[in-house]
């Protein structure tokens, strides 16, 4: 309870519970399809299937393009030492450095938050834009 989570076109959900159908929906076949097409090793553990690293494996462009934008999100909600910390995998320079699927911020979120955050461009942030933080990027390059 009191959890955000975000998704902006890049697969986020990495293992899941495979066993606990009260909190976890997937296809039945999810893994053995994977498996069947060669996408993951038929020996492999199903317990270690990763949805995002079978179906939609993160690359530069889903981590600047995509999850940049949960990124920012999540560090308006959580504030800047967590935006720090993920910093280096929203530019897509570690993609290893991956965020959590989902944070619990300190104060409720309003609907009126959602519609702020929807309308996040990055400002302030080392991918701002408009060049108002970074004159060597965005508009004022």
């Amino acid at each position: 309870k009191g959890h955000v989570t975000a998704h902006a076109n890049q697969a986020r959900i990495t293992t899941f519970p495979l066993n606990d159908p009260e909190n976890c929906l997937y296809s039945p076949d999810v893994v053995t399809f994977a498996k069947k097409h060669g996408w993951y090793a038929e020996s492999a553990p199903d317990a270690e299937f990763s949805f995002s690293d079978t179906y939609n494996p993160v690359t530069f462009e889903g981590a600047r393009f995509c999850d940049a934008r949960v990124w920012s999100f999540f560090g308006d909600i959580m504030g800047q030492e967590w935006a720090d910390q993920y910093v280096d995998y929203a530019q897509g320079y570690n993609l290893t450095n991956r965020m959590p699927l989902w944070v619990q911020p300190a104060n409720k979120i309003s609907l009126n938050n959602v519609f702020q955050h929807m309308r996040n461009h990055y400002e302030g942030t080392p991918l701002d834009m408009t060049g108002t933080s970074f004159s060597d990027v965005g508009a004022a390059f």
